[in-house]
């Protein structure tokens, strides 16, 4: 998943001849962080898919004066969106040799310097930027989401909080693809289907039907 020994990827050249092993090190480690960047690509899209439905679903029961939610469907979905969101945003900052992350693959840039055409200064205020502005987020996550711990504050993180986290998940995606020679928007969910919405235009339950009928015990 990368190289462990530091590479500087500047061309070497003696008596007319190119270090070509120096070069050949540095088109893999691009080749990998390419690699990573499709998975991370992925998983980013994926939370501002979640927040582009969840953002929807709000405007909607606001702009429906006669739409009512269930409490119980309520809190079912709020529970899931807040529980979600946080650990996909934690995932994204996880530093270990094992994952696939947008903060590994900071870490890994920094260790190679001259692989992409960027300073190592610039890389290490992204990656601190990436730490602390999603640290009350990732917290949530690991204490009150995957473990339940009562001594660590804050005990819970507001939803803007959340969205500005993935902002930052997304800018850094952005600035990192085109460094890797992707094209690439500024806004990764203008490639969202605003037509998922055409679920709610037919009931999925008549009057007649009624409930759904109990499960059996």
């Amino acid at each position: 998943m990368g190289l462990s020994k530091k590479v500087r990827c500047r061309p070497v050249v003696f008596e007319g001849i190119l270090d070509q092993r120096s070069q050949r090190m540095c088109n893999q480690l691009r080749e990998t962080w390419e690699q990573w960047l499709d998975d991370i690509h992925a998983d980013i899209q994926q939370s501002l898919f979640m927040r582009y439905i969840w953002k929807d679903l709000q405007a909607l029961m606001n702009d429906e004066p006669n739409t009512r939610t269930p409490p119980i469907f309520d809190k079912w979905m709020r529970l899931l969106y807040s529980s979600t969101l946080p650990i996909l945003v934690r995932r994204q900052v996880d530093e270990r040799n094992d994952v696939i992350s947008l903060a590994r693959l900071l870490s890994d840039i920094l260790n190679h310097p001259g692989v992409l055409s960027i300073q190592s200064n610039e890389v290490r205020h992204d990656l601190s930027d990436l730490k602390n502005k999603t640290k009350d987020v990732r917290q949530f996550a690991s204490k009150k989401v995957a473990h339940i711990d009562e001594l660590l504050l804050p005990t819970q993180v507001s939803y803007d909080q959340a969205h500005e986290s993935l902002d930052v998940l997304e800018k850094l995606l952005v600035k990192y693809l085109r460094l890797l020679g992707r094209n690439t928007s500024d806004d990764l969910s203008l490639v969202i289907d605003g037509g998922w919405k055409n679920v709610f235009l037919e009931p999925w339950i008549t009057r007649k039907q009624g409930t759904f009928p109990r499960s059996p015990s």
